[in-house]
């Protein structure tokens, strides 16, 4: 960024690229949420020693260059402030004797995203706007799916490509696909204009062990999340204490997607079964889960 370009963005306002802070001796916490935005979108300029003055920005100046500079840059080597290390450019900008310390932070790759903020990922930031956002738990999830080495768009499947793009050999092509790597049968609807369909995962059933299959039945498969719910239910826990050990924060997916089988399964039990809903609820192992426990599962 040079002094003219500077000079021309002062006169507008903030753009979706640009963000402007007073940071005349420290960096301000914000700066580092602005940092996260542009890394998980389309990167931008953060630019120190500029104030908001009566709805115009003005130049102020940074007055402890080195210390801001420096305190900065260190804070973006990944660490405690950040999860992966930021390679910035800087610009050292004078007008009218006044230092402005600009930084262009480029948007990071996609197997690094989201760049998220003191080791918590919840605290994740997209740009939306001339503003920084918190990222929703599903934004958080299509940045982890998109960071995976292989995309799931990116797979190939053997098919006829005369077929390829009618509706009807496209659904058909991933119920079979589904199906043949030993997974349950798919569940689809098609909706009224038949333009789309949606497609539903049915959770598979399959004996636990010979040994506790006689005495407990045949149960769901168990993912990862609730076999190290199991785990943490051999004392009696809160709701919302499973849930920081699967790292999940919607209460109803949790319910529907990982504590109601395990009651459904008689794996687990309400310490206060007659009031559901009480605030002093808590979850613990009934005597099957401590069975299944005892076969040597472990944690995932």
């Amino acid at each position: 960024m040079t002094k003219d370009e500077l000079i021309k963005l002062l006169d507008g306002h903030e753009w979706n690229n640009v963000e402007f802070k007073k940071a005349q001796r420290g960096v301000p916490e914000s700066a580092y949420e602005t940092v996260s935005s542009f890394s998980n979108t389309g990167g931008g300029w953060l630019v120190f020693g500029i104030r908001d003055y009566d709805g115009h920005y003005e130049v102020a100046g940074v007055l402890e260059v080195d210390k801001v500079q420096n305190d900065f840059l260190s804070a973006l080597r990944a660490g405690n402030k950040v999860n992966h290390d930021i390679k910035v450019e800087t610009n050292l900008i004078d007008v009218e004797g006044k230092i402005v310390l600009a930084f262009r932070i480029p948007e990071t790759s996609r197997q690094d995203k989201p760049i998220y903020l003191n080791g918590d990922i919840r605290r994740s930031f997209i740009r939306r706007g001339g503003c920084d956002q918190s990222c929703t738990m599903p934004e958080i999830e299509r940045f982890l799916r998109d960071a995976a080495k292989e995309r799931w768009d990116g797979q190939v499947f053997s098919y006829p490509l005369e077929e390829a793009f009618h509706q009807e050999s496209i659904k058909g092509m991933m119920l079979n696909q589904w199906q043949a790597l030993g997974h349950p049968e798919l569940e689809y609807d098609n909706d009224r204009s038949r333009k789309a369909f949606e497609i539903r995962l049915p959770l598979s059933k399959e004996p636990v062990t010979e040994q506790v299959t006689g005495e407990v039945g045949t149960k769901l498969a168990l993912s990862r999340h609730q076999v190290n719910v199991l785990h943490d239910c051999y004392e009696s826990s809160k709701l919302v204490d499973l849930m920081a050990v699967t790292g999940r924060s919607d209460r109803t997916k949790f319910r529907h997607q990982v504590l109601n089988p395990l009651l459904d399964a008689g794996l687990v039990e309400m310490t206060i079964p007659d009031k559901p809903k009480s605030s002093k609820q808590k979850y613990r192992l009934t005597d099957k889960g401590k069975k299944w426990i005892k076969q040597g599962q472990t944690k995932k």
